[in-house]
């Protein structure tokens, strides 16, 4: 092993895929998750970036959100097969393609992180303050209140409920969520999700 290969204290026997939407903190959450057990932890969004050149936020994105999607679902199928099996940070619409669900389905144990509504439009206003291209979706739109994220979020939420795993955040920081996420998967609740090292 290299000095900087990662040295996990915990396998996974299927990745773990994190997911939730804009403003969760799914990608510090997967972070956090890998800081604390030497899992490897990818941002699939930084994937793409890294495989393609052009990062997903960017509104030119070559080819529109069509290419996008299909660079996504490479990336995912990529991802899933890289071995030893680590946390994925999801994007938060990419459970709305039924190929990506069938994928993690068949071979993800699958995490939702879930915030209440208030909390995402606060955390989307302060992302969109900072990087207005974070949210690709939104275009140029702002909303003014928690209940115009309800139709964009609607759709995706029955396929978020069913995950594996749902982890209730509130205001937790991410590295707590990691902390209950790991406590969730390392209990008999999901035998197939952790063994130990």
């Amino acid at each position: 092993m290299g000095y900087y290969d990662h040295d996990p204290t915990i396998l996974l026997e299927r990745p773990l895929a994190v997911m939730g939407f804009f403003g969760t903190g799914v990608v510090a959450t997967a972070m956090a998750i890998g800081a604390d057990t030497g899992l490897n932890s990818v941002d699939l969004d930084a994937l793409v970036a890294h495989r393609t050149g052009h990062h997903p936020r960017a509104l030119a994105f070559p080819g529109g959100r069509t290419a996008l999607r299909e660079q996504q679902i490479k990336a995912l199928e990529h991802a899933l097969l890289d071995r030893p099996f680590g946390v994925l940070a999801l994007p938060w619409d990419l459970v709305g393609d039924p190929r990506a669900r069938s994928l993690l389905k068949a071979q993800a144990t699958t995490c939702y992180i879930q915030r209440d509504l208030l909390t995402l439009y606060g955390r989307l206003l302060d992302g969109m303050e900072r990087d207005r291209r974070r949210y690709p979706a939104l275009g140029e739109q702002r909303p003014t209140s928690s209940h115009d994220l309800t139709p964009l979020l609607a759709p995706l939420r029955p396929h978020y409920e069913a995950c594996d795993l749902t982890i209730q955040a509130r205001a937790l920081h991410p590295s707590e969520v990691a902390t209950l996420i790991a406590e969730r998967l390392s209990s008999a609740q999901l035998p197939r999700a952790f063994s130990p090292r």
